[in-house]
């Protein structure tokens, strides 16, 4: 038996990469009518809101839900190098904690938050699946693929530290990670909430899951991070995602 699965994110102007974020969602190898799709439109001025409702229109009968939230503040522009990231991480964890009270409300087995310029493998999901982890995420180099920065991260001496990933196996338990992360029912609703951390509101709630007794890992090489906005990389890139069988 299937499980029933909310994928699901915040969201701001991502015109630039929502659609293929969005067909990434729909090669998803799984049955569609046990996915439930939530998204949170947030301070946005392009037009996102305009491919999602697009999106939602053509496909909402192949799937159990389709659902488009909005929720803005006025916040500054993105910027995670400045005394912004005060105010960006703070809006991010009310977010977040939006999506997981929607997943409560719906009662799914699982939610599966990808950050929307995150493209993830058709098989992500089941293979995440099948590691039978209450936390697991897609490991995402945020190098430019340097393969140098990824979004996990350990705990040494009560600090937050990477690791080369070089000899870790494909998966691998971290403390720290996020942007693409399947999340159990047991979790949701342990309690586990998103909170303001100058890392980051994923450590907010890493450090929460920790502290209730839950083991985090992560899966190599199923994801992957356009990064276009915060480099010069081509717009007209292909992106190709070999799945490891």
């Amino acid at each position: 038996m299937e499980n029933y699965i909310l994928i699901s994110c915040p969201i701001r102007n991502r015109e630039y990469s929502v659609n293929t974020f969005l067909q990434h969602i729909k090669d998803l190898i799984y049955p569609k009518n046990k996915l439930s799709l939530f998204f949170i439109i947030n301070d946005s001025v392009d037009n996102t809101e305009k491919y999602l409702q697009e999106f939602k229109n053509e496909y909402k009968h192949l799937y159990k839900s389709i659902e488009i939230d909005k929720l803005n503040f006025n916040a500054p522009k993105d910027s995670r190098t400045s005394i912004r990231r005060k105010f960006i991480f703070k809006n991010l964890s009310i977010l977040r904690n939006k999506i997981l009270d929607k997943a409560i409300e719906l009662n799914v087995d699982y939610l599966f938050m990808i950050d929307s310029d995150v493209y993830v493998s058709d098989l992500s999901l089941k293979k995440l699946l099948s590691q039978k982890k209450d936390i697991i995420s897609a490991t995402i180099d945020n190098s430019y693929g340097r393969n140098k920065y990824f979004n996990v991260m350990w705990l040494v001496n009560d600090r937050f530290i990477r690791l080369d990933l070089k000899d870790k196996p494909d998966v691998f338990k971290c403390d720290l990670t996020g942007a693409c992360i399947l999340i159990s029912k047991k979790v949701l609703k342990s309690g586990c909430r998103y909170g303001f951390h100058p890392v980051g509101e994923d450590a907010a709630f890493c450090l929460d899951a920790l502290s209730k007794g839950f083991e985090l890992y992560s899966y190599k090489g199923i994801a992957f991070h356009d990064m276009r906005p915060m480099s010069f990389l081509n717009k007209r890139r292909i992106i190709h995602l070999e799945d490891k069988q």
